[in-house]
């Protein structure tokens, strides 16, 4: 009886949607499936289902031309199970094709009803929890179609989001086709090479023409005979290509979930394994599961940006990929039972992350908090896109995704900071009441206008969030903050090279000025490597996160400080100069080794200066990034320039204790601002407890001042202040008592 039900009520589906597209495609799809799994147990159930995929083509896919199904007749006459899979892939792949082409000519033509029909029948991405199904080619065509938008750009839209779907379902094609082949699954390898193949012949058209014809060649040679080797080839000649550029937002979005998805595995994975005497043993099946789907995001990221990867260096990209194929495998032993230890997956994903943190700028894989907000409004979009297409899957999925990406970053920053906001936002993507939350909504198909109310409210508690919880400091900040360091520092350098050039002025010393010069360019040379070498051990120890941010901040708040004391302190000028001094006497009163020694001197009196900013400056770039950070120091090296020709070159005589006590009080500015932003952020880490403030508390000045709304950061920032207030204060009531003695003494 179910042998003839089936394709009896496909039959009746394809006569009553004879004019929709995508419903006779689902119904040629879903036919030749099921005809493919009878093929070998009931030969006459897949004759009736081939009959349905033809009635049904033939009643609403004509408009793409004549189908062949005489491979699929011919297969299933001998009953050859790879040959039909082949067939039912090459068909499947065909008729995306051909749909794809007459989307572009009805919109070309302007005929809006065809193009929304032929939009329909497509694929999407695969869709994870983290990866929601693209909707801009809707998204675009519904603008065009209310005339917001123009035909070209809606066209490069459709182009983006399609073909990059379809060049995403033929990267994953070839992994299954490298799966199946391990377990000597031939049919599925060779279904899975067959569709690969269609979906390249989609893709073709921006594949280079020079390569065109060898390419094709290899795709065939691999649905012929599948093997490791006709698949290296393919992947050979792929690799680094994409149909479909992507946009500079596109760009930016994938790099920033590539970084977080591969930083995320290890985490899953160390909650799922447990080892004890050498032995790794799962322990939690799921966490297994969520790491390889981060995973799975990460290579999806991966092979859209490789393209652009390969174009910046093509060996750092070989070994990316490399590290992320192994810890695929990995990954794979895992859900096969055969776990590696946690510290093999870390080793490999370390040795991924080094190449990966060389290729990707900073500016593409911005992951702050107010990136992961801009990342869940999109997601937001996607939402209400599905839900007002009926499609709950893919709007639970858009949630999920939404969720993900604020439980794994700006959550916990919202609620150290303000917990009550927290759980209304909580609420609002769960099952609140008012309004209903997002899941309620989905779970009871509720309505559209139930949606846009609780996203409305969603959006505007997510705009409290991101002015309560940004620890960026404000780019302006940073530059004035980069621009007085470096400038203060760059002058105390300029007053002691001047104080060890001053006596050298007589002819017969004159000649002995030339290994102090000597050794003071090469510490600004020395200066500008120790600032690359510290970047690239940041860099090293960025998997740390915040936690890396707070120990270096910290570090560089407790130099200042020292440095603040002592710059209020006539003891370290005199004592340091005198040094120095005595340094330069000693060797005027040798026969051998003057140069060396002066050399030596000028460089170690200028490279203590360097170091300190070099360390100063870390910190502030983790805070706002490289180029607001290197556009101060530039201006503020000029102005140490003209100071340096004035002093040099013009002998002119500056007022040089009032320029120091100048920017003495600009440093201790700057000190408020650094003490600041890290006793935040080591609250953000869980170092430091937190007492709020309460509500109202301007965002703007923790932007610029680095004063946030909590007790401990105003407090703390308060008590360094002070503290180097009153040792200038003590300073000099010291020396005035000292002065006074000497006095009365006389």
């Amino acid at each position: 009886m179910l042998r003839f039900l089936v394709p009896i009520l496909l039959l009746l589906s394809s006569f009553a949607f004879a004019s929709e597209p995508s419903t006779a495609a689902e119904i040629v799809r879903a036919s030749l499936s099921s005809a493919q799994t009878e093929l070998s147990f009931d030969p006459a159930s897949s004759q009736d289902l081939l009959l349905t995929a033809k009635i049904a083509y033939q009643n609403g896919l004509l408009g793409l031309g004549q189908a062949d199904f005489s491979s699929l007749e011919k297969a299933l006459k001998i009953r050859d199970e790879k040959a039909f899979a082949i067939a039912t892939a090459t068909l499947w792949t065909s008729i995306l094709r051909g749909a794809y082409q007459q989307l572009e000519i009805s919109l070309q033509k302007q005929d809006f009803n065809a193009a929304r029909a032929w939009l329909l029948v497509r694929e999407y991405r695969r869709a994870t929890k983290f990866n929601p199904p693209e909707t801009e080619a809707t998204l675009a065509f519904e603008a065009l179609a209310a005339k917001s938008a123009d035909t070209k750009s809606t066209l490069l839209a459709i182009k983006a989001d399609l073909l990059g779907t379809y060049q995403a379902r033929l990267s994953e094609a070839l992994l299954e086709v490298e799966r199946n082949l391990k377990r000597n699954f031939g049919v599925l390898a060779a279904q899975n090479a067959a569709l690969a193949n269609g979906y390249f012949l989609l893709l073709e058209q921006g594949y280079p023409n020079a390569k065109l014809a060898a390419a094709k060649i290899a795709f065939k040679a691999l649905v012929a005979l599948p093997s490791t080797a006709s698949l290296q080839v393919v992947q050979t000649m792929i690799r680094g290509w994409r149909a479909a550029p992507l946009s500079e937002t596109e760009r930016n979005k994938r790099a920033a979930q590539l970084m977080r998805f591969y930083s995320l595995i290890p985490v899953e994975y160390a909650r799922g394994v447990k080892t004890e005497n050498g032995l790794t043993q799962i322990t939690r099946d799921l966490e297994i599961a969520e790491a390889t789907a981060f995973w799975q995001g990460a290579n999806a990221a991966f092979t859209d940006l490789e393209s652009l990867l390969v174009q910046r260096n093509a060996d750092l990209t070989a070994s990316a990929r490399a590290n992320l194929q192994l810890v695929g495998q990995q990954l794979e032993l895992a859900s096969r039972k055969q776990p590696v230890s946690l510290a093999e997956l870390q080793q490999a994903i370390e040795a991924g992350q080094k190449p990966l943190e060389q290729l990707i700028p900073a500016a593409w894989r911005a992951t702050t908090a107010s990136a992961d907000l801009v990342v869940i409004r999109q997601h937001l979009g996607q939402l209400e896109t599905a839900l007002q297409q009926g499609a709950f899957e893919q709007a639970e999925t858009a949630r999920v995704s939404a969720y993900a990406v604020l439980e794994s970053g700006v959550e916990a920053r919202i609620k150290f900071f303000q917990p009550q906001l927290a759980t209304e936002i909580e609420m609002l993507f769960w099952n609140g009441s008012n309004p209903l939350g997002l899941a309620k909504i989905i779970a009871e198909q509720g309505s559209l206008e139930q949606l846009r109310n609780t996203r409305r409210e969603l959006l505007v508690k997510l705009e409290q969030a991101a002015k309560l919880v940004g620890t960026d400091t404000s780019p302006t900040a940073t530059f004035v903050n980069a621009l007085v360091i470096v400038f203060r520092e760059g002058l105390e350098a300029v007053l002691i090279l001047a104080a060890l050039l001053g006596s050298l002025k007589r002819p017969e010393v004159r000649h002995l000025r030339r290994p102090l010069w000597v050794g003071a360019i090469a510490a600004l040379f020395a200066s500008a490597l120790t600032f690359l070498i510290m970047r690239g051990i940041v860099n090293a120890f960025a998997v740390f996160g915040e936690r890396l941010e707070a120990v270096v901040s910290v570090i560089a708040v407790v130099v200042l400080l020292i440095i603040m004391n002592w710059f209020f302190h006539n003891v370290y000028w005199n004592d340091r100069l005198a040094s120095f001094h005595k340094q330069k006497h000693s060797l005027l009163g040798v026969s051998t080794g003057q140069g060396l020694g002066l050399l030596v001197l000028g460089f170690t009196a200028m490279y203590r200066e360097g170091f300190e900013t070099a360390l100063f400056l870390q910190s502030l770039v983790l805070q706002s990034g490289v180029s607001s950070v290197l556009s101060g120091t530039a201006v503020a090296l000029a102005a140490v320039t003209v100071v340096g020709v004035l002093v040099f070159a013009l002998q002119t005589k500056l007022p040089h204790k009032k320029m120091l006590v100048f920017t003495g009080v600009l440093i201790c500015a700057v000190l408020w601002v650094m003490v600041g932003n890290t006793v935040h952020i080591w609250q953000v880490v869980g170092w430091l407890p937190i007492h709020a403030i309460g509500n109202g508390f301007p965002a703007a000045i923790g932007l610029w001042l680095g004063t946030f709304a909590t007790w401990e950061g105003i407090l703390i920032q308060t008590v360094a202040v002070t503290l180097v207030i009153g040792s200038y204060f003590l300073a000099e009531g010291l020396k005035h008592r000292t002065m006074q003695q000497k006095a009365a003494a006389a």
